[in-house]
């Protein structure tokens, strides 16, 4: 094992130790009690956590991101990822028919969810993040990366460029996390969004 692979290693384990529990992330936005006992309680779902880390502390942890084509921008690799526990579709992270959609038609659909998970879970709301956190995600969370391993899949994020939105186009450990520039009204087959359902009191800024 290499140094990189070793200190990549580390960092999972202690993401997959506050995971579980184990230990506390610091300064992290919780889920009460029931909000916790009732995502627990759902099959459908598993919790995982966001600890603030940017695409560059990512990168100086080993991690391998690359950005395609001319959308390698400092203010996308500072921008820092969400502090907060969270829960996800159990596996499949991927919101069910949200490809081939322009963003404004996914957030539709984000909506509606947000809705309907509300009314069965108390105390939460449901989002779209910023890229940071969803690299956070498929680097600090072995199951998160596991379902992007294989899958043709990208991820579209609420981070802008302009007039274009940042995307995970793919992930694999052979080749890394690899993120884009996007237009916001492109429809894509391969584009998804993944709902993270967080505390309702998460202040998104």
């Amino acid at each position: 094992m290499t140094l990189e692979q070793s200190d990549a290693t580390s960092a999972i384990e202690e993401a997959e130790r506050i995971i579980r529990g184990d230990i506390r992330a610091p300064s992290i936005e919780a889920f009460s009690a029931d909000a916790l006992a009732a995502i627990r309680g759902d099959r459908t779902l598993r919790t995982s956590s966001s600890t603030g880390e940017s695409i560059n502390d990512l990168r100086d942890a080993r991690f391998l991101i690359k950005f395609i084509g001319n959308s390698d921008d400092s203010v996308v690799e500072s921008e820092p990822s969400l502090r907060t526990q969270l829960a996800v579709i159990k596996n499949d992270i991927f919101l069910p028919r949200s490809s081939y959609l322009t963003f404004d038609q996914q957030l539709e659909m984000l909506a509606e969810l947000d809705i309907s998970t509300r009314a069965r879970i108390p105390g939460v709301k449901v989002i779209l993040s910023r890229i940071a956190t969803y690299t956070t995600l498929i680097c600090r969370d072995t199951a998160f990366y596991d379902i992007m391993d294989p899958r043709p899949k990208g991820i579209r994020s609420t981070t802008k460029l302009g007039q274009d939105g940042i995307t995970i186009d793919s992930a694999s450990l052979e080749h890394g996390i690899h993120i884009a520039k996007r237009p916001l009204q492109e429809k894509s087959m391969g584009l998804y969004i993944v709902p993270l359902i967080v505390p309702e009191s998460l202040k998104i800024g």
